[in-house]
């Protein structure tokens, strides 16, 4: 993966700004330019009915000024440890348009923003422009949890070998490039899973797959099951074949994987976890909301064309 220009999504409602950290240090691994981003809005300004439209741009340049007070201070902070780094900031109710626009403008190879944990059930919420970003950002885009206190160490790729639902072919190998490369510059372990799910049992006794007598006659549920494992698991060793990953870093799991990646990541210590997105009509389905409301890492979601527009087709989540 190319990180030469990373756009930061900033928030002055935080004290805190994680994505801003991690910026930091991938930047200092790739040798990456840094770019502050700033969507100002105040809805309080445009409610005021009794401002014209003079004295209306006059408050709004205000408030965008002393939003780049803040902003300046942590491009100072960056000046002084040696990264290349710009700010900007733009008014803009829709944060997410904005964003995207900006990444666009500026050729940004990573957009990186902060996501919101919740202290008391220990998971990540997403935000509605969260989703959107993932969902309509033609560049990778990284949502960081509030504890950024360590570096990368476990860094899991999500690849599906079978490219169900018309995902490309090529869409595996660029999330499997991205992880490798990422662990190796943060000497992490890199690991990589794929979860597959077979059809029930009444199913199957519902529907008369591969008769008796045919070339390739399945005759019992457990023999189907037998042969559908073998089959995944063939897709699954080829996809990785060219990478080095540790037998015990591989994870061919069966299951939902609405409770198998949560499960995975939680268990293995995972920081990272990359997936992959393509453009076609539709909403982020609902299984994939489920899984990464249920993630409490940092996830990175990687696109098989960044060269398409965001205002076109919306895309569903590779999982």
């Amino acid at each position: 993966m190319e990180i030469k220009h990373i756009l930061v999504d900033m928030d002055p409602t935080k004290d805190q700004q994680p994505a801003l950290t991690r910026a930091i240090a991938i930047a200092k691994k790739f040798d990456a330019s840094v770019d502050l981003f700033l969507t100002g809005y105040h809805k309080g300004l445009i409610s005021n009915w009794f401002w014209n439209e003079k004295e209306l741009e006059n408050l709004k340049a205000e408030y965008l000024k002393s939003k780049r007070r803040w902003l300046d201070t942590y491009v100072k902070e960056l000046q002084e440890q040696g990264i290349r780094v710009t700010s900007d900031i733009q008014w803009n109710k829709a944060v997410y348009k904005s964003i995207i626009n900006k990444a666009k403008e500026s050729n940004a190879d990573l957009v990186i923003k902060s996501t919101h944990q919740h202290p008391k059930i220990q998971k990540i919420l997403f935000s509605p422009n969260d989703w959107q970003l993932i969902k309509a950002c033609p560049m990778p885009v990284l949502l960081v949890k509030e504890d950024v206190s360590r570096d990368y160490s476990q860094v899991m790729a999500a690849i599906d070998p079978t490219h169900s639902r018309g995902k490309p072919k090529g869409l595996d190998k660029v999330i499997l490039d991205t992880a490798t490369d990422i662990a190796n510059r943060f000497e992490a372990n890199s690991r990589v899973t794929h979860c597959f799910q077979a059809m029930n049992a009444e199913l199957w006794q519902g529907l008369s797959i591969n008769p008796v007598g045919s070339k390739n006659a399945i005759y019992s549920y457990d023999e189907y099951l037998k042969q559908f494992r073998s089959h995944i698991s063939e897709l699954f060793v080829n996809a990785i074949s060219s990478y080095q990953f540790d037998e015990r870093n591989q994870h061919l799991e069966a299951g939902d994987a609405r409770d198998v990646l949560p499960r995975l990541t939680k268990s293995n210590d995972v920081d990272l976890l990359i997936l992959g997105t393509t453009y076609k009509t539709g909403l982020l389905g609902n299984t994939a909301e489920a899984i990464l409301d249920d993630i409490n890492c940092d996830i990175l979601t990687v696109k098989m064309d960044c060269a398409k527009s965001a205002e076109e087709e919306m895309e569903g989540c590779c999982l």
